[in-house]
């Protein structure tokens, strides 16, 4: 074995023994647990290149938040490393399902219809902007829908402010 692995190896090894394991006592019909059912390696997950990254180069956005929204992450910013991420809790190891099983949670509080998820709140978005009278290009950068015209590939796109604004409006046209 190696004298010194980094946390995330020590993970992948234990991920491996622990479905070795498992298979052994399926097959055997053995009543016991499996000793690396939760065993949790420290600092595994914990660094910038641990994180998930984007899928793709075009799943990159641009979006308009609140300057109260700024104000509030830019508090929980302080005191942080750098390059440590702004919510730890979702930076680990299956924290972005973390995070979408807390947005479901919080959801569900107020919305309770099971037709409905948090996809919804798009579609809500889309109504929101076209009763605003939300030019169709710039629904489409705010809700992430790309684009196929090549002239939509050219320059730098709309400016955040333009697109704050219209985020703006569609909240008004909403009673928010």
């Amino acid at each position: 074995m190696l004298k010194r692995a980094s946390p995330n190896s020590v993970t992948r090894y234990v991920n491996v023994i622990r479905a070795v394991v498992n298979h052994t006592i399926d097959e055997r019909g053995l009543s016991v647990s499996n000793p690396f059912h939760k065993l949790q390696i420290k600092r595994a997950g914990n660094t910038a290149g641990d994180r998930l990254g984007l899928k793709t180069v075009s799943s990159e956005r641009r979006l308009p938040i609140s300057d109260r929204l700024v104000e509030a992450l830019q508090e929980h910013r302080e005191n942080k490393l750098d390059e440590a991420p702004i919510f730890d809790r979702y930076g680990r190891d299956k924290g972005n399902t973390a995070a979408s099983a807390t947005m479901m949670k919080r959801f569900r509080k107020v919305i309770s219809d099971p037709k409905k998820a948090l996809h919804s709140l798009r579609h809500k978005k889309k109504d929101d902007l076209r009763n605003a009278s939300c030019p169709e290009e710039i629904s489409k950068v705010i809700l992430g829908h790309s684009n196929k015209e090549v002239a939509a590939r050219y320059g730098a796109g709309f400016k955040i402010d333009l697109l704050r604004d219209w985020m703006g409006k569609s909240n008004l046209e909403n009673g928010l």
